[in-house]
């Protein structure tokens, strides 16, 4: 099997300037079983990579939308970048200066905050709405107590709240208030850049909208740089200049926004866009297709193309004529075989006492593929499967490899937009 290089993403489409955010090759590694009684059990340390050579430019005062599943990684790359958490590998520069490369982080965090998901969970509810605004200018010695009182008050009514709730706890505002009190206080500092982290997810929709515009007016007036992090396709749409689309740990496309909605180039992004709830009255009836499969773990990812396992789309051997149905069948088979987690005994059992190897062969054949295969694929497969009756585990996952193995599993795609086989074969 061919080498993997170690995670490219696309190019940052388009970047003609000097970005104020650079990322490239960004990873966090996540270890399990490393402890003290994992290896006095034996176990190995595992990793799980929830961020695998991450690289894009957020551009000043552009906002750049983070997009894709729960799990895939989007939050803990804002973290990873604004040092929240400590990264595994890669570079980040911002304003021309690495963020991993200072030892003291004051002077960066002054001039790159975050907006955190949950507004009911971010507000010590122990402190008053005062005590919250003026923390961070505490910490940072920014004025008298006198002039950090003036700038709470001035953020209450930056973000559309009055001066005279200073001396309310966080549990006396609604969601949206605690919201714009969490962009307050993201603020106070004057920073240059933001990474908004859901910052919309937990509220109404009327909610979202207003909160949406307010982080509009504030980028106009003030020459903020966003990374809004996200899974709700028509806020990215929206509010974003530009879109970054992750699956398990990379990033799969990056566009503009309007190129990237009205002609998606991953079929990640496209099958994304195609679950997307439509208002028009003639879609009425449409189908959404749903991706096949569960995501993979991102303790064991697939190799080569990371989404492969679930794409409908799979490149097939040159050699090989079969339906996307029929070679995804195959591969499904091939990934049993490999994983050792067929029913051998129960086959038998069924089959009967006086059924030999090909007869259970072809009973597993049967119960395992829903799809006729022509009969030179069909004849491979029962062979294959009389070695797994047989106890020749490996040997049957070579043959089955031999004949079927994609260029999806053998080399990790790169592009320049997006990361896909297809687009190279097209």
């Amino acid at each position: 099997m061919a080498s993997e290089p170690a995670g490219p993403t696309p190019a940052t489409a388009g970047n003609d300037e000097d970005p104020l955010l650079s990322v490239r090759d960004l990873e966090k590694y996540f270890y399990e079983g490393g402890g003290l009684v994992d290896r006095l059990l034996g176990g190995e340390e595992t990793a799980v990579r929830a961020v695998d050579g991450v690289s894009f430019d957020v551009r000043q005062g552009e906002t750049l939308g983070l997009v894709g599943e729960s799990g895939c990684g989007k939050s803990t790359t804002g973290e990873a970048l604004l040092r929240l958490v400590e990264p595994t590998g890669g570079t980040v520069t911002f304003d021309g200066d690495s963020v991993r490369g200072m030892e003291d982080l004051t002077p960066f965090r002054r001039r790159a905050q975050v907006v955190f998901q949950d507004p009911f969970s971010s507000l010590d509810p122990r402190m008053t709405v005062e005590q919250i605004l003026r923390e961070p200018l505490e910490i940072h010695g920014v004025g008298t107590p006198a002039d950090r009182r003036d700038r709470a008050a001035e953020l209450m009514d930056r973000v559309g709240l009055s001066a005279d709730q200073l001396e309310r706890y966080p549990h006396e505002f609604s969601g949206g208030q605690r919201q714009r009190i969490g962009v307050a206080r993201a603020l106070a500092l004057e920073p240059d850049f933001l990474v908004l982290d859901e910052p919309t997810s937990a509220l109404d929709v009327s909610v979202q909208a207003q909160v949406l515009n307010l982080l509009s007016e504030l980028q106009a007036d003030l020459g903020l740089t966003y990374l809004f992090i996200s899974h709700d396709l028509s806020v990215i749409r929206y509010i974003c200049d530009r879109v970054a689309v992750m699956y398990l740990g990379e990033i799969v496309e990056i566009a503009p926004t309007e190129d990237l909605f009205e002609d998606p180039q991953h079929p990640y992004t496209e099958a994304l866009l195609e679950s997307v709830p439509r208002a028009d009255t003639s879609e009425r009836e449409r189908d959404v297709e749903p991706l096949a499969g569960d995501v993979p773990s991102p303790r064991d990812p697939p190799s080569g193309c990371r989404f492969r396992t679930r794409c409908p789309s799979v490149i097939p051997p040159p050699d090989v004529s079969l339906s996307q149905p029929q070679y995804r069948a195959v591969m499904d088979l091939r990934r049993l075989v490999e994983t050792r987690q067929i029913g051998v005994h129960g086959a038998r059992e069924a089959a009967g006492s006086d059924a030999g190897d090909a007869e259970v062969a072809a009973a597993l054949a049967d119960r395992l593929l829903e799809v006729d295969l022509p009969a030179e694929d069909a004849s491979l497969v029962r062979d294959a499967l009389a070695d797994v009756v047989g106890g020749e585990w490996d040997a049957a996952a070579q043959s089955l490899r031999n004949r079927y193995e994609s260029v999806c599993e053998t080399d990790h795609p790169t592009g320049e937009r997006a990361t896909c086989h297809l687009l190279d074969s097209a």
